[in-house]
Order: structure tokens, then sequence, then C-alpha cells
């Protein structure tokens, strides 16, 4: 049915090699945020960006030979996803094959996005620690943690922080 198929088949092919690779970064990333390694953590981001590059491109000729199958075939659709593509298909080989690389691919995109959420709140957790520490620095150690009494007059000059905040 579709002479563009099998570059179809490649690109999708090439496309889940890379997320495969995004599922080994973000592995990585996780583990980096765990320990807390800043010059890690800029290379990850430095071969995520890379990896979007990459992505974009793919992604870029999928939709063209998507494009070129729906002219083809003169198929009318402003949107078509593989499950359609693969209703279209004659040849169980080729609907198999798709089927497949659809599978693999969905099973890798959600692996990866359950560690971009696991990352997302490792970092969080890392600024709220951060921001917690500030503010122990920052504070006016004037204003005591411990008990003293009532009736006790307390010095009127004020103490500053370890850090002038207003600086």
């Amino acid at each position: 049915m579709m002479a563009s198929f099998p570059r179809l088949i490649e690109v999708l092919m090439q496309i889940y090699q890379l997320q495969l690779e995004m599922l080994d970064l973000a592995k990585q990333k996780k583990q980096v945020l765990i320990d807390g390694s800043i010059e890690e953590l800029s290379k990850i981001i430095h071969y995520e960006s890379l990896w979007i590059k990459k992505v974009s491109k793919l992604e870029d000729e999928r939709m063209k030979v998507v494009q070129q199958i729906l002219n083809d075939n003169d198929i009318k659709a402003d949107q078509i996803t593989i499950n359609d593509l693969i209703n279209n298909l004659d040849s169980p080989d080729d609907k198999k094959r798709l089927e497949d690389i659809h599978g693999k691919l969905t099973k890798t995109i959600e692996e990866i996005q359950q560690l971009n959420d696991l990352n997302t709140q490792l970092i969080e957790q890392s600024l709220k620690y951060i921001s917690h520490t500030i503010n122990l620095i920052t504070e006016d150690p004037s204003q005591g943690y411990t008990y003293s009494k009532p009736m006790t007059k307390t010095s009127t000059v004020a103490k500053s922080g370890l850090f002038d905040k207003k600086a």
C-alpha cells in the first residue's frame, strides 16, 4: 500500500533509539540530582539540548513521510495517528512492525515521563532545602529559640543575622 512505509519505519526506529538515549539520560540525571553534582547535571542538560535538536529533525522527517503516505494513498486527514496508519495497512507484516515500534515508543516515553516527574520532585526538594537554609542563615538571631525568663531585661541593641539580607 505505502511506498514510503519502509522510510516511516526507519524514522520511527531512529526516534525510538533517541528515546532510549533520553531514558538513559533521565536515569543519569536522577542519580546526579540525588548526589548533588552540579557539574554532572550541567553536562546532562547540555546532552539533552543536543538530543532535542536531533529529535526535532527526525520529527520533521516523520511528518514529511506521513504526509507523503497520505498523498500517495489519497487519504485526507489533518491529523493522523499511528493507529490510523495501522488500520490502513494491507500487509499483516507491516501492521505488526508498526504496532511493535508504536508499543516500544509508547512504553519508553512513559518511562521517561515517570523519571522526569521524579526528577522534578527531586529538584523541588533541593530548592526547598536551599530556601530553608538561606532563611536560617539570614534570620534575626535576636528572635531566640530558647526559653528566657519573662522579667529579665534583654539588650535593646539589635543583633544582625549572619548575613545582612538588606545588602
